[in-house]
Protein backbone atom coordinates (compact mmCIF):
# COMPACT_ATOMS: atom_id res chain seq x y z
CA UNK A 1 0.00 0.00 0.00
CA UNK A 2 1.75 3.13 -1.11
CA UNK A 3 2.81 5.64 1.98
CA UNK A 4 2.06 2.80 4.69
CA UNK A 5 4.72 1.33 6.38
CA UNK A 6 4.59 -3.05 6.06
CA UNK A 7 5.47 -5.11 9.23
CA UNK A 8 6.65 -8.90 7.91
CA UNK A 9 8.21 -11.40 10.78
CA UNK A 10 9.01 -14.76 9.38
CA UNK A 11 9.58 -17.95 11.94
CA UNK A 12 10.31 -21.55 10.16
CA UNK A 13 10.05 -20.45 6.41
CA UNK A 14 7.19 -19.06 6.43
CA UNK A 15 6.69 -15.50 6.48
CA UNK A 16 3.91 -13.50 8.39
CA UNK A 17 1.95 -10.01 7.28
CA UNK A 18 1.95 -8.41 10.74
CA UNK A 19 -0.27 -5.60 8.75
CA UNK A 20 0.30 -1.69 7.27
CA UNK A 21 0.62 1.12 9.70
CA UNK A 22 1.30 5.05 9.11
CA UNK A 23 3.60 4.80 11.16
CA UNK A 24 6.89 3.69 10.72
CA UNK A 25 7.43 3.56 14.67
CA UNK A 26 4.18 1.69 15.02
CA UNK A 27 5.27 -0.81 12.46
CA UNK A 28 8.74 -1.57 14.15
CA UNK A 29 6.93 -1.79 17.48
CA UNK A 30 4.26 -4.60 16.04
CA UNK A 31 7.27 -6.64 14.80
CA UNK A 32 9.22 -6.38 17.93
CA UNK A 33 6.02 -7.85 19.69
CA UNK A 34 5.59 -10.51 17.33
CA UNK A 35 9.45 -11.27 17.45
CA UNK A 36 9.13 -11.54 21.19
CA UNK A 37 6.81 -13.83 21.16
CA UNK A 38 7.73 -16.14 18.02
CA UNK A 39 11.64 -15.98 19.04
CA UNK A 40 11.44 -15.97 22.54
CA UNK A 41 15.37 -15.18 24.02
CA UNK A 42 16.51 -14.98 20.26
CA UNK A 43 14.62 -12.49 18.82
CA UNK A 44 16.57 -9.16 16.94
CA UNK A 45 14.76 -6.34 17.95
CA UNK A 46 14.14 -2.57 16.40
CA UNK A 47 14.50 -1.01 19.63
CA UNK A 48 15.44 -2.06 23.35
CA UNK A 49 14.15 -1.42 26.72
CA UNK A 50 16.08 1.45 27.35
CA UNK A 51 15.40 2.93 23.80
CA UNK A 52 11.79 2.41 24.81
CA UNK A 53 11.77 4.18 28.06
CA UNK A 54 13.78 6.88 26.41
CA UNK A 55 10.91 7.28 24.03
CA UNK A 56 7.89 6.58 25.55
CA UNK A 57 8.27 7.67 29.30
CA UNK A 58 11.23 10.13 29.51
CA UNK A 59 10.69 10.75 32.87
CA UNK A 60 11.01 7.24 34.30
CA UNK A 61 14.51 6.74 32.00
CA UNK A 62 15.61 10.13 33.50
CA UNK A 63 15.96 8.55 36.94
CA UNK A 64 19.31 6.97 37.61
CA UNK A 65 19.53 3.35 38.23
CA UNK A 66 19.50 1.97 41.57
CA UNK A 67 23.37 1.28 42.96
CA UNK A 68 24.37 -2.34 43.50
CA UNK A 69 26.46 -3.96 46.70
CA UNK A 70 29.90 -3.22 46.42
CA UNK A 71 31.81 -6.17 45.59
CA UNK A 72 33.91 -5.15 48.50
CA UNK A 73 31.93 -5.59 50.83
CA UNK A 74 28.48 -7.46 49.57
CA UNK A 75 26.96 -8.00 52.93
CA UNK A 76 26.67 -4.45 53.08
CA UNK A 77 23.53 -2.56 51.79
CA UNK A 78 24.98 0.49 49.32
CA UNK A 79 21.58 2.24 49.30
CA UNK A 80 21.46 2.66 53.50
CA UNK A 81 24.95 1.31 54.49
CA UNK A 82 23.69 -0.64 56.85
CA UNK A 83 25.73 -4.29 57.48
CA UNK A 84 23.57 -7.50 56.76
CA UNK A 85 24.69 -11.26 57.91
CA UNK A 86 25.47 -12.39 61.15
CA UNK A 87 26.41 -10.22 63.93
CA UNK A 88 28.27 -11.00 66.80
CA UNK A 89 26.41 -9.68 70.20
CA UNK A 90 27.88 -9.91 73.61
Amino acid sequence: MKGKWSANIAKDGRKYHLGYFDDAFVAALVYDAAARELHGEYAHFNFTLDDLLRICCPAVAAVPAVPSRTPSNPASDSLTGQQHGPQNRA
